[in-house]
């Protein structure tokens, strides 16, 4: 698949990461096959996917239910689950259900470098032209910036500046002044980047949309007047801040506050 989204559904960690013990043999041998099984299923669909796209989808769909199944059994790693389904979903072309799998996996531990690239690539393919982090832009613009290999390796870069100017200074006195001071400030501006970068926590979203669209309105009923002039799609995370019977007022990654029917949306912490 192009953009770097990753063609073989993870089945294999699953495998690798299960925990066994020898009083639990016959339903390890059990969940070897059928895991085994659904992942010749999905290799079907991939071949079914390219002559036959909408019914490559329906088999995703399937496998992506079959998986799912096992959420609960004691012996599997939720983390790896969590990302095979992500990938079921995707190749199913429902991207609200992929993204909710994906953040349930990143919440897991699930840490591989294939899980943020497809996450990434994933909310690529959101309708919504919504900012991508939660809270300040300013903050998350600087996040970044904090973070950036370039950044440490200036960082690194002063730290032993503002050393060299300071053994100067104490060899050669006043006429080194000026550059000590110039290399302090630097140094307090590098030294406040790192520390911000270490202590920052973005806001982060709690609930998926995982229906095509849904109407978000202004008040918790369909006799309030819709808030957009157009939809929300599939994808789009919200943070949900209050219920009322069935429906929730959400807060978009825009700063806008809507209400949204409590069936339109999946949550990614599961109780």
């Amino acid at each position: 698949m192009s953009h770097g989204m990753s063609t073989n559904i993870r089945i294999w960690p699953l495998f690798v990461l299960m925990l066994l013990s020898s009083g639990s043999f016959a339903s390890d041998s059990y969940i070897k096959q059928e895991l085994a099984h659904i992942r010749d299923l999905h290799q079907q669909a991939l071949e079914l996917s390219i002559s036959h796209p909408t019914r490559g989808k329906r088999e995703h769909v399937r496998v992506a239910g079959m998986l799912e199944s096992f959420w609960d059994h004691p012996l599997i790693d939720k983390g790896a689950l969590a990302y095979s389904v992500g990938n079921s979903w995707f190749h199913a072309g429902r991207y609200g259900e992929s993204i909710l799998w994906y953040r349930r996996a990143e919440g897991l531990g699930y840490n591989h470098a294939e899980l943020a690239q497809n996450l990434d690539y994933v909310r690529s393919k959101r309708l919504d032209e919504l900012p991508e982090a939660f809270g300040a832009q300013w903050l998350s613009e600087m996040d970044q910036w904090a973070s950036h290999p370039l950044w440490v390796l200036l960082s690194v870069a002063v730290y032993l500046w503002f050393w060299w100017q300071l053994v100067s200074y104490i060899r050669e006195g006043r006429t080194r002044r000026l550059s000590l001071v110039f290399s302090t400030v630097a140094l307090f501006i590098v030294g406040s980047g790192f520390v911000f970068s270490n202590i920052y926590e973005a806001p982060g979203s709690d609930g998926v949309i995982t229906v095509t669209n849904t109407t978000a309105r202004k008040g918790p009923g369909l006799i309030f007047s819709p808030a957009f002039t157009s939809p929300l799609n599939q994808g789009t995370e919200v943070i949900v801040l209050e219920k009322q019977k069935n429906w929730l007022r959400v807060l978009l990654s825009n700063d806008a506050q809507v209400w949204l029917p409590e069936d339109s949306l999946s949550f990614i912490h599961l109780k």
